[in-house]
C-alpha cells in the first residue's frame, strides 16, 4: 500500500537505517512528519485513503496526491513555526525556530518551496485538485496568522482540515461517501487534541498573549471534549456492515413498509421525503468489514474511554495534557490501522 510504503521510508531515513545528513535535520523536524508524528500528519491519512483502492486508478496519480497532502500538512507545521517563534520558546523550546537552529527566513523559504510542491503535484493529477490542494494551503495560513488566536475557531479549522485530508483523494471519486464517517470521526479526535494541545501550550500562549481555548473555564473545556468524545463514541461502529445490518433490521423495517411506498409511487409518482433521506444517510454505513470492527473493539475504544476518563476528572485535562494529545494521536493511529486493515483485506485476500 502507497501510505505503508511511505510511512516506512519516513522511518528509513529517520535516524533509522538511513539516517538524515545533520544539515537538513532541522528541516525534517519543523515538518513533523517523522515516525513519531505519523499519527499527526493529515497527509498520512490520505495516503491511507488513496491506499485503499477507491480513489484514482491511477498509481503515479495517487502518488501525486499522496505527496501533495503530505507537503501541504508539512507546509502548515512550518509555517506555523514561523509565527508562534514566540510562544515556542516557551512551550517547545526544542524546535528549530525556537532555538536559533534554523532561520527564519530559511524557514520561510522552505514553507514556499514546500507550497509549490504540494500545488505542483495537485496541478499535475488536474486542474480541480489544484483548487483542492490551494484551498487547504490558505486555511492553514489563516489558521497560523488568524485563527489559532482564537476561542474554538482555531480548532475547529484546523479539525475539519484534518477529515478533509481523508477525503482529499477520494473527491472526484463516486465513493467518497464511504470515507464520509471515517471524515467526522477524525474531525472529532483533532478537535479533542487541539484543545488538549491549546492546554498544554497555555503558558507559551500567555507569554505571546494570545487567546486559545485554554481560556475557556475548565467546566466548558469538560464540557465540549465530553461532547465530543460521546459524539465519536455514537457513530464509530456506523461504518461497520454490523451495524448497517442493524440499522436494515431496525429501522428499514419498522418505518418503511413496501406497500405504502408502492402506494405512494402511484398515487404521486415520488418517494416518501422520509424515506429518501433514510436510504441516502444508510449509504454511509457498512463500508467496512469485520477486521475494522475488531480493531475498533481492541484497540480504538479502549483509548478513547481511557483519555476521556482523565479529561473529565477535575483538574485532568490540565495535569495531564500532553498524556491526553498522545493518546489521541494513538486513537488515530490506531482508527487509521483499522481502515487500512480491512480494506487491504478486502481488496488482497478475499
Amino acid at each position: 500500500m502507497t501510505g505503508i510504503a511511505v510511512a516506512l521510508g519516513i522511518w528509513l531515513t529517520d535516524g533509522g537505517v538511513f539516517p538524515f545528513p545533520p544539515e537538513i535535520t532541522s528541516f525534517e523536524e519543523m515538518t513533523r512528519l517523522m515516525p513519531a508524528n505519523i499519527p499527526n500528519a493529515p497527509g498520512v491519512l490520505d495516503a491511507f485513503g488513496i491506499s485503499f483502492g477507491i480513489t484514482v486508478d491511477c498509481w503515479i496519480a495517487s502518488l501525486l496526491l499522496m505527496l501533495a497532502a503530505m507537503a501541504a500538512a508539512a507546509y502548515g507545521n512550518v509555517i506555523n513555526d514561523i509565527i508562534d517563534v514566540k510562544s515556542d520558546r516557551v512551550s517547545h523550546p526544542n524546535r528549530p525556530l525556537a532555538n536559533g537552529t534554523m532561520s527564519p527566513r530559511a524557514a520561510k523559504a522552505f514553507a514556499a518551496a514546500l507550497a509549490a510542491v504540494s500545488l505542483a503535484c495537485g496541478a499535475m493529477v488536474s486542474a480541480f485538485y489544484l483548487c483542492a490542494t490551494l484551498a487547504p494551503l490558505a486555511l492553514l495560513t489563516l489558521y497560523s496568522i488568524y485563527f489559532k488566536r482564537t476561542r474554538i475557531i482555531g480548532n475547529i479549522v484546523v479539525s475539519a482540515l484534518t477529515g478533509y485530508a481523508l477525503l482529499f483523494g477520494a473527491l472526484c471519486d463516486k465513493e467518497v461517501e464511504m470515507l464520509i464517517l471515517p471524515a467526522i470521526l477524525a474531525f472529532l479526535l483533532s478537535l479533542c487534541r487541539e484543545i488538549a494541545k491549546d492546554v498544554q501550550d497555555a503558558e507559551g500562549d500567555r507569554a505571546a498573549g494570545w487567546t486559545t481555548s485554554a481560556g475557556l473555564r475548565p467546566g466548558t473545556i469538560r464540557l465540549l471534549l465530553a461532547a465530543a468524545s460521546a459524539a465519536y463514541l455514537l457513530i464509530v461502529f456506523m461504518p461497520s456492515r454490523l451495524f448497517l445490518r442493524y440499522w436494515d433490521l431496525n429501522v428499514s423495517f419498522k418505518f418503511f413498509s413496501m406497500a405504502d411506498i408502492n402506494d405512494r409511487l402511484l398515487t404521486t409518482g415520488t418517494l416518501p421525503v422520509s424515506y429518501t433521506i433514510h436510504y441516502a444517510i444508510s449509504d454511509l454505513f457498512g463500508n467496512f468489514g469485520t477486521a475494522y470492527l475488531l480493531v475498533c473493539l481492541a484497540a480504538v475504544v479502549p483509548l478513547h474511554i481511557y483519555w476521556t476518563a482523565l479529561a473529565l476528572r477535575r483538574g485532568g485535562i490540565a495535569q495531564n495534557a500532553g498524556r491526553i494529545g498522545l493518546l489521541l494521536k494513538t486513537e488515530m493511529a490506531a482508527g487509521l490501522a483499522a481502515l487500512a486493515l480491512d480494506k487491504a483485506i478486502y481488496y488482497f485476500i478475499i
